[in-house]
């Protein structure tokens, strides 16, 4: 991508950022939140928001996939009776994390294995994950890499197999390519989930990152539906990935 191009990505990007703001400033809450939720996030906020024109609620929220506690603290400001579990590998993101009250934080990474694995911080770190970036994406602002660090991961069901979840539960995943790995890690957890919010991609920007149709397929199997997109992503008019709430048949 030239110079020029990257430019023209970051100014669509700043636009696009600044409508979703305004019409969070006119949205019921919104406002309140902007001033209130730290950290603050607008795509958390859109999740939390849709959710609850669904009328769900929650008692045990599980964020894998939290960096610094975006979801979290929006999902507190809804539910601030429920339980919050938070996953995340990077240090320094897992320490922001703790410093919130009311959240049990795990330092790990959540895959199909229990073990150690290689994992790739960017820059940006919410894009960061266990998988390389394809080549195609290398250069985008959001897609460099600070190096690699060795982190531990667990199966979700390792994790929880002895933990009573308070239903309803809420099981979030922001995992950046590792959504099928997640899943095949957590059966007996998940057969406890009440409601899966999770991102899905429709273009591939890590090296064997599974496409929606590959998700879908393994969700269907475990008996999930799909609700309804709560969030999209957009990139040159297309939408490139979604948040996606499931619930169970």
């Amino acid at each position: 991508m030239s110079s020029a191009a990257g430019g023209r990505e970051r100014i669509a990007g700043l636009l696009n950022q600044a409508a979703r703001l305004a019409a969070v400033t006119c949205a019921p809450g919104g406002p309140r939140a902007i001033v209130l939720q730290r950290p603050f996030s607008l795509s958390a906020f859109h999740l939390v928001a849709g959710l609850q024109r669904l009328g769900l609620h929650f008692r045990t929220v599980i964020d894998v996939g939290a960096n610094v506690g975006q979801f979290t603290a929006a999902a507190q400001g809804s539910w601030p009776r429920a339980r919050f579990l938070a996953f995340e590998p990077l240090p320094r993101a897992a320490d922001m994390l703790r410093r919130r009250s009311g959240v049990e934080v795990h330092q790990l990474a959540i895959g199909d294995h229990d073990g150690t694995t290689r994992f790739y911080p960017h820059t940006y770190s919410l894009s960061s994950s266990a998988l390389r970036v394809v080549t195609d994406v290398q250069d985008r602002h959001w897609a460099l890499e600070t190096g690699p660090i060795d982190v531990t991961m667990r199966r979700l069901d390792t994790v929880l197999a002895e933990r009573e979840l308070e239903g309803p539960v809420l099981l979030k995943l922001d995992v950046q390519g590792l959504e099928t790995a997640v899943l095949a890690g957590a059966p007996a957890t998940l057969a406890r989930v009440d409601a899966l919010v999770l991102e899905v991609a429709f273009e591939r920007s890590y090296q064997g990152q599974p496409l929606f149709p590959e998700v879908q397929r393994s969700l269907d199997d475990a008996g999930w539906t799909r609700v309804h997109p709560l969030d999209w992503r957009v990139d040159g008019g297309r939408i490139v990935e979604a948040d996606m709430l499931y619930l169970r048949e």
